[in-house]
């Protein structure tokens, strides 16, 4: 594969960059060639699961993601070497795959850089951590059946609240019914996290226990087997809203937090407060000692008596 397009694997994760950005990474017979070439090595890797494309920026005044057909090849006569037998345009927009793929958009798409965006599963607006969306869509890429493919013992889906479209909070709505209902029917239960990420939300929103009891209770409307939540509140607060639900209620890691002492605090505080557990991420597996981290997390919650 040639340095045009370049293929990487972190983890479970196909990375695949375009690398033209003195051509703002317009596509010519080489990127069609490469992207192919890599859609056919993630297919054919068992270890990755997921693909995401991105774009090499640097040095561009205006990031552009792709800006479509290389108009060089074209008026060169190799307008034929955009397009792939199999993959269609740049290798992808037509291709047939197993494997989902996002694209990571920083910058322009514009012309056939926009065929690529729409024919991936899933886009992001940005690569870059922290930088603020000026638009919100949250959708599935996966299905109920991948995860039963992969050995799942339960599925995790994201119940959206405060965008600013109606029409998204109801297709976040629809998406997550309709998938409860069919990990129900193949028999695998349903973790739901109630969650405040649209851009209409507000600080006093996302700490109030009144608002997480709406949020969880249509959460559990939709058919939720067990919740994800913040811990909000006073301990007799939280303690109500877990008493109230009926089904368990676990506890969210957040934010990382330098101090682990403070990590352990929360897990016991939360399993003292009814939690039936707690489902931390970052806050356990970015630790030095992740067994010591796990074994001490493991006291905090079983040794607490509900």
């Amino acid at each position: 594969m040639s340095d045009i397009v370049k293929y990487e694997v972190q983890g479970r994760i196909a990375l695949i960059t375009l690398n033209r950005p003195e051509a703002r990474n317009a596509v010519n017979g080489d990127v069609a060639t490469g992207v192919e070439a890599a859609i056919d090595q993630m297919e054919a890797d068992p270890s990755v699961w997921v693909g995401i494309i991105t774009a090499n920026t640097e040095g561009q005044e205006r990031p552009v993601f792709c800006a479509g057909a290389d108009l060089k090849a074209i008026n060169s006569g190799n307008a034929a070497g955009l397009n792939t037998k199999r993959g269609g345009f740049a290798g992808f927009v037509y291709r047939e795959r197993s494997k989902p793929v996002i694209v990571a958009v920083d910058g322009l798409a514009t012309a056939g850089g926009c065929g690529v965006v729409l024919a991936a599963d899933y886009y992001m607006g940005s690569t870059v951590p922290g930088r603020k969306a000026q638009t919100e869509d949250y959708r599935r890429i996966l299905e109920v059946e991948d995860a039963v493919r992969l050995g799942a013992d339960a599925i995790k889906m994201v119940l959206v609240f405060g965008q600013r479209e109606l029409d998204l909070y109801a297709y976040n709505l629809a998406i997550v019914a309709a998938a409860i209902q069919e990990a129900h029917r193949l028999g695998m239960p349903v973790m739901l996290e109630t969650v405040l990420w649209g851009i209409t939300s507000t600080k006093e929103e996302m700490a109030s226990v009144v608002v997480l009891r709406h949020m969880m209770r249509i959460a559990v409307e939709l058919g939720a087997d067990i919740l994800k939540a913040p811990l909000v509140g006073t301990d007799d607060e939280f303690a109500e809203v877990v008493r109230w639900s009926p089904v368990p209620v676990t506890v969210l890691g957040g934010q990382t937090r330098p101090e682990f002492d403070s990590v352990v605090e929360g897990a016991r505080r939360s399993a003292s407060l009814g939690a039936r557990g707690i489902v931390f991420g970052r806050n356990v597996w970015q630790r030095p000692d992740l067994a010591a981290a796990v074994h001490a997390l493991q006291a905090a919650v079983h040794g607490c008596e509900h």
